[in-house]
């Protein structure tokens, strides 16, 4: 099951001394893409799309583009089509997350209702113009967030009503 984690960003004067005194600690992923030439002891997820300091999953051009778009993006950048790390294929994926919707291997994101949805390939068959709105000027908000959710209806649900008439001590 995929999980979305606030990014804890990176270490402040104010709270490095809190970590100092062992109140907190920060989770940092293995596969986590590091800031190149960022000062010591301060690293952080790093946008393979805009090379900004965020998860790609929550890049507001990775959000804006088409599924295939964001499937033929994550080929063409040998990305883990599970997790969306750089660090290794799909099938070297250590993550047990799936996605949501058939728990097939491949992210969430990545989904499609389509019989040829991604599942345990990296190879690239690119459509001409799939990736046509990659470098489209989108304008970010930090403060911003993006909810998907999804539900699959299986079946049909019938409810049992039944007609009720009150009487009062009245009438």
């Amino acid at each position: 099951m995929e999980q979305a984690r606030p990014s804890t960003g990176l270490a402040t004067a104010s709270n490095q001394g809190l970590r100092d005194r062992g109140y907190g600690h920060r989770r940092v992923s293995a596969n986590t893409a590091r800031i190149k030439d960022a000062p010591a002891g301060r690293s952080g997820p790093l946008c393979d799309i805009c090379q900004k300091s965020h998860w790609i999953h929550r890049c507001f051009k990775f959000l804006g583009m088409s599924q295939q778009q964001r499937l033929e993006l994550c080929k063409a950048k040998r990305l883990c089509l599970n997790c969306l790390h750089r660090s290794h294929l799909v099938d070297k994926c250590p993550s047990s997350s799936s996605c949501l919707i058939c728990q097939d291997k491949h992210h969430t994101k990545l989904h499609t209702d389509r019989p040829g949805r991604p599942r345990h390939g990296n190879g690239s068959s690119a459509e001409e113009g799939a990736m046509s709105n990659v470098n489209a000027p989108i304008e970010e908000d930090q403060g911003s967030s993006v909810n998907v959710f999804t539900t699959r209806v299986g079946s049909d649900v019938l409810l049992a009503t039944a007609m009720v008439h009150l009487v009062t001590a009245g009438g």
